[in-house]
């Protein structure tokens, strides 16, 4: 048996690793959209987010790892995804 005392040490080591691989798996939403266009140049990936959100949006990563929501209506972000999915084939 384990004492709060005793396994202290052992929660503030496996709640953190928890979390983050929680943090990692969930599904990610936009809560709200970037007002300007994202430069082509500097995006290297998206991913839509899912049905689960009440906001549906695309998501870009950036060459700096930023993950900036967009409007999926908006005529730049469907040229980019095109552009994207080109690339990628």
């Amino acid at each position: 048996s384990c004492s709060l005392l005793s396994c202290f040490p052992l929660l503030t080591i496996y709640i953190p690793l928890y979390l983050t691989e929680l943090a990692d798996n969930m599904p990610r939403c936009c809560y709200s959209y970037i007002s300007r266009t994202i430069p082509l140049r500097v995006v290297t990936g998206y991913e839509r987010t899912g049905s689960h959100c009440s906001l549906q949006g695309v998501m870009f990563l950036t060459k700096s790892g930023r993950k900036l929501c967009a409007n999926p209506s908006n005529s730049w972000v469907q040229r980019h995804i095109r552009h994207l999915d080109q690339k990628s084939k």
